[in-house]
């Protein structure tokens, strides 16, 4: 017996179907069809993953092993450049030592020794204030994250209130720091950001500049600031560690695990969070809407009603079945063959039922990237039109991505759009869009 298996896997169920199939592969008849239930891997009380405990410990091994190496690093950097002995770090914080935040506060006004230069340097680079690793702080939604950046705007109106100089300066001379200069227990309240201390680096190295100080130069300022305001991209993944003992985690893992497309197998498929898919998942949305008249017909959106209902889409951050119906001036007979409708009516289950689009595709994405690629052009000092690879996207990648979108906004979408040929894909990739452009 030729047959055919068909299943639907959820997180906690996975259902089956058995069709037998006749001699041109065509389902003949139901042999068996049943579903297995089983326990949804996930915490219990507050859904979280069952991996997240070993991946916080994972991520904070990683942040004391980077922490640990940026400050050899820093050390390195201080007896290459016989700022001091080898002797002279070994043995710098036995004994009786001097506030180092008077130090810090000192080095805007006079001379530093050596020492007292090199404590300086390596408190800066352990207490270098937070940077995130997200693209967009403000949008979120984490209340830790919330607290921190709140804390930090309360910070830096402090410094300008006082008039302090640097964060050192006011975490030495304000009174609500005298008793402790680092953050308890879940109180963020003395949290500042990197570009604070960044800024403070800056303002240390050009006071002992003035004052003729050699070890100040602007050669071992670049370097040092490189090395204690380092942070590895969240893009390109874990470091590889030593040679014998490699991380499985390391480099670029999600690349790695993306597959091959369907239709072009030598090609990578397109990632799903691209303003390019998601405008192709908005007219396949589109083109499968389907409409059921009283005698139980059926009839896809017309040409003209496909058009309207994608400009709209472009302006409405919540379109639902009902707002459809309203737009499209669908009469009553009709129904949405896409949704389900409960005992609460047709007008009820049409305005609860979303129809899902990604708002604005097109007018996000030119403003957002434009604006993007123009900072980080200025910020690297490069020209639009060059190629770097230590951003969250390429220029190459961006251009790309432009001319994509650009083609189907300018080309496809003014002309009669051909729904049938998004249809028959059902898969996008990128490359097939490139292709036929």
């Amino acid at each position: 017996m030729k047959y055919g298996i068909g299943l639907d896997c959820g997180i906690n169920s996975v259902g089956y179907c058995i069709m037998e199939l006749n001699s041109d592969d065509e389902p003949k008849r139901i042999v068996r069809l049943n579903s297995r239930i089983f326990t949804e891997a996930e915490n219990p009380k507050d859904g979280s993953s069952l991996a997240a405990p070993r991946r916080e410990a994972r991520g904070l091994r990683r942040r004391i092993r980077r922490h640990k190496h940026r400050l050899e690093r820093i050390r390195a950097l201080l007896v290459r450049e016989n700022i001091v002995t080898q002797a002279e770090l070994d043995n710098m914080f036995s004994g009786t030592l001097s506030d180092i935040y008077e130090l810090r506060t000192a080095a805007l006004d006079a001379p530093l020794n050596n020492i007292e230069f090199a404590r300086v340097l390596i408190n800066l680079a352990q207490r270098r204030g937070f940077k995130s690793n997200r693209k967009s702080e403000k949008s979120s939604s984490d209340k830790e994250t919330g607290k921190l950046l709140s804390a930090i705007k309360k910070n830096k109106e402090s410094i300008e209130a006082g008039g302090y100089r640097t964060v050192g300066e006011m975490l030495f001379k304000d009174e609500r720091y005298a008793k402790h200069k680092r953050n308890k227990g879940e109180a963020y309240l003395n949290t500042v950001s990197r570009d604070m201390i960044e800024a403070e680096i800056h303002a240390v190295f050009a006071s002992q500049r003035n004052f003729g100080m050699p070890f100040a130069n602007e050669k071992i300022e670049n370097e040092y600031t490189d090395i204690a305001l380092s942070q590895r991209p969240f893009d390109l993944g874990p470091g590889e560690g030593p040679e014998n003992c490699k991380s499985p985690y390391a480099g670029k893992q999600i690349k790695n695990m993306i597959g091959q497309c369907t239709f072009f197998p030598e090609e990578k498929r397109a990632v799903k969070a691209s303003y390019s898919f998601q405008l192709f998942s908005l007219l396949q949305g589109i083109n499968n809407i389907t409409l059921v008249s009283s005698d139980g017909n059926t009839f896809p959106l017309s040409q003209e009603q496909r058009k309207t209902l994608k400009d709209y889409c472009f302006k409405t951050a919540n379109v639902t079945y009902a707002s459809i119906r309203k737009v499209l001036q669908i009469p009553q007979e009709y129904t949405f063959k896409n949704i389900t409708y409960t005992d609460d009516g047709i007008e009820k289950s049409e305005k609860k039922t979303k129809f899902q689009h990604q708002r604005q595709i097109v007018k996000d994405f030119f403003i957002k990237f434009t604006k993007n690629l123009q900072k980080r052009c200025q910020k690297h000092c490069m020209a639009p039109d060059t190629s770097f690879d230590r951003l969250h996207f390429s220029v190459q990648q961006v251009f790309a991505e432009i001319r994509i979108v650009w083609q189907l906004v300018d080309i496809w979408l003014p002309a009669p759009l051909d729904f049938g040929q998004f249809q028959r894909i059902g898969c996008f990739q990128r490359v097939i869009v490139a292709r036929h452009i």
